[in-house]
């Protein structure tokens, strides 16, 4: 049958047949979160002489999401709308788990709209903004890093904290990082502002920006071309432009090929029909066109 089905029709089906198991899913995760909570209420792990971790483990759950469940599953009681946001797909279990020890009466209209299609990051830096009363801080927000290092670099990083605590208090994991990323900007800033120094000083007095009536300097890995615009009587462009020696005056044939009067801002200019003109001085020439 399915062979004889169309790739569009394949996949429609394959697609209802993910949406009506994830919504069980979902439908059976909520069943365990009222489950975990009655569990809790007969305190079943210590009628089994178990502890919790272990009756959780019991149970076919991990520690961490039993927690998690018990306390969705408290403030879900307290709470229907968190449920029917669950239901409609606005939110996780693990994200209602979130908001669990900062939720009052006060604040939980404030609380319950914030984690509404938000993800756990963003929860993260949002929950601290939020007080008792349901007032919202414009104070900076707080957000978790978690960094992973080898062992060898643990060490290091401890070494650093060690060093700049000496003769005073023992930096936090947090002021460590913060110091040394300062530094580093601090000195990477001023590295930036030295070479822009030097840039400067090497530029010789007479260079100006590139513009058509300024002095233009082609750099080449072998020649050093200085290309002078100056002004004719008539209509004309003249360009003298200073070769080196080495190069043989019969080797330029300009009226064949376009001269590139500069490395930047000055356009390529067709050399067809100009007169290559010899100066007074010895190997300078001019285009006139």
């Amino acid at each position: 049958m399915h062979e004889m089905m169309s790739l569009e029709d394949r996949i429609a089906m394959l697609s209802t047949k993910a949406i009506a198991i994830h919504k069980e899913e979902r439908r059976i995760s909520l069943e365990s979160v009222r489950l975990v909570k009655d569990l809790e209420y007969y305190r079943a792990w210590q009628i089994l002489g178990m502890s919790i971790e272990a009756f959780a483990v019991h149970i076919g759950l991990t520690p961490s999401k039993f927690f998690k469940r018990l306390a969705a599953g408290r403030i879900m009681e307290r709470f229907s709308e968190l449920r029917e946001m669950f239901e409609r797909k606005e939110t996780q279990i693990s994200h209602i788990a979130m908001i669990a020890g900062r939720i009052t009466e006060a604040n939980s209209r404030v609380l319950i709209e914030g984690i509404r299609g938000k993800t756990k990051r963003e929860i993260e830096a949002f929950l601290p903004s939020v007080g008792c009363d349901g007032g919202v801080s414009e104070r900076e927000q707080i957000i978790d890093m978690s960094i992973r290092m080898t062992r060898s670099q643990r060490d290091t990083f401890d070494r650093v904290r060690e060093f700049m605590g000496r003769g005073g208090t023992l930096p936090s994991p947090t002021e460590t990082l913060m110091k040394i990323s300062e530094n580093f900007l601090e000195r990477f800033e001023e590295k930036s502002k030295n070479n822009q120094d030097e840039l400067l000083v090497k530029r010789s007095p007479h260079e100006e920006p590139d513009d058509f009536n300024d002095r233009q300097v082609i750099e080449d890995p072998k020649y050093s071309w200085g290309i002078e615009p100056s002004s004719t009587p008539n209509d004309f462009e003249t360009y003298d432009l200073t070769l080196p020696q080495t190069i043989p005056l019969r080797s330029f044939d300009l009226t064949k090929c376009p001269l590139d009067l500069s490395a930047g801002s000055l356009a390529r200019r067709e050399a067809s029909g100009g007169n290559l003109v010899r100066s007074e001085r010895s190997q300078n020439l001019s285009l006139v066109r």
